[in-house]
């Protein structure tokens, strides 16, 4: 059973219950958990750092590893939402690639009942929007070369496969690319950030709780 997080009584039982479940430490964690969870977390910390650091505009960012972990799960949301439309199935692979994390990180709060591995999905939701940035604010150039573009022929057809060119497009609002790339970059990096307090505190608790038991 997860051990009772300390905070304060605030009156609102549904909050309660939502401090608990992003805070609670399992009782039986052992000591040699706790230490690959603080592994684990400067390991992510060190790695967020670097990632932020990427300018949004420059498609750096494509070339990490964990660009090859997010494509699949990119590509996958275009199929999932194309029998909605058209508009939807380009915004499809960006929506899909954000949500996956934070829905795994639901899952590890209500179901596994920890937070710790939910602390991480959420540094992930984060760095997906640094690995959209570039892609964001490509929607006028349409340099970034695409999957499948094997060709000059496909390259050719570019402007009717380039998802943000065809997002922001029909709104009108392709003249915003450059802008919504550096609040997309903005709010991952602050996910991240807050993903590190998150899971920061949350191992300051287990490690007192390792270490009164």
């Amino acid at each position: 059973m997860p051990g009772q997080a300390p905070y304060p009584p605030c009156g609102h039982p549904w909050l309660e219950r939502m401090l608990h479940r992003l805070t609670a430490v399992p009782e039986d964690l052992k000591r040699g958990e706790l230490i690959a969870y603080a592994l684990l977390y400067f390991v992510f910390m060190l790695w967020g750092i670097r990632l932020a650091a990427y300018d949004a505009m420059s498609g750096e960012i494509g070339g990490s590893f964990m660009h090859d972990i997010d494509l699949p799960f990119h590509e996958f949301g275009h199929v999932l939402f194309r029998p909605f439309g058209e508009w939807l199935m380009f915004m499809g692979g960006s929506l899909f690639q954000c949500a996956l994390p934070l829905i795994l990180g639901g899952v590890f709060l209500w179901r596994e009942r920890n937070p710790f591995p939910a602390s991480m999905c959420l540094w992930w939701a984060g760095e997906n929007l640094l690995d959209l940035a570039p892609y964001i604010g490509d929607a006028r150039a349409m340099d970034l070369p695409l999957v499948g573009e094997w060709g000059d022929e496909a390259i050719e057809l570019r402007i009717l496969r380039h998802d943000w060119h065809n997002i922001l497009e029909p709104m009108g609002m392709l003249a915003w690319d450059h802008r919504l790339a550096a609040l997309a970059h903005t709010a991952g990096t602050l996910l991240m950030a807050l993903s590190w307090i998150w899971g920061g505190w949350w191992l300051w608790q287990a490690r007192k709780q390792v270490e009164s038991g």
